[in-house]
């Protein structure tokens, strides 16, 4: 191999090293800490008088704990908009899997992403796939009635 062409690898490979770390800068990661059991829709609200915001576990780690009513109130919801990965587990430690990155049986408890309104609430699912379906065809007009707390309201 030439000379010109060790050169030019080199400094390939030193480029995507050094674009990868660039990227790899903004990541975060949210913990969601659910009740043990939690199986349901839960929704994250957007309240700028509430003074709560997710707890700082790590420099690139933020944690918020679900209540049992499925409802979680933080001062401001724009973090959420930064790509991040997403870690959600049980108070115990349990993790529930990520069915937006990997397809589970139909019968598998998940972690779902299903969408955020004009008010800046975010909503997300602890179900199985047909849970899942069974929400996207209802729409997120009828999201509140799958909340363990808004249920017959």
């Amino acid at each position: 191999m030439n000379a010109f062409k060790r050169v030019s690898i080199w400094a390939l490979l030193i480029m995507i090293v050094s674009f990868s770390g660039c990227f790899e800068e903004n990541e975060w990661v949210l913990e969601i800490v659910l009740p043990q059991g939690y199986h349901g829709v839960f929704k994250i609200v957007e309240d700028s008088k509430n003074k709560i915001t997710p707890q700082r576990r790590e420099e690139n780690m933020l944690t918020i704990t679900v209540p049992d009513d499925g409802i979680v109130t933080l001062k401001k919801v724009e973090q959420f908009d930064d790509w991040h990965s997403t870690i959600v587990r049980y108070e115990d430690g349990t993790t529930i899997t990520d069915a937006n990155f990997y397809e589970l049986d139909s019968s598998a408890l998940g972690f779902y992403s299903l969408w955020s309104d004009d008010k800046n609430n975010i909503y997300y699912l602890i179900g199985t796939k047909k849970e899942y379906e069974r929400l996207q065809e209802a729409g997120p007009w009828e999201i509140d009635k799958f909340i363990p707390s808004m249920k017959g309201k």
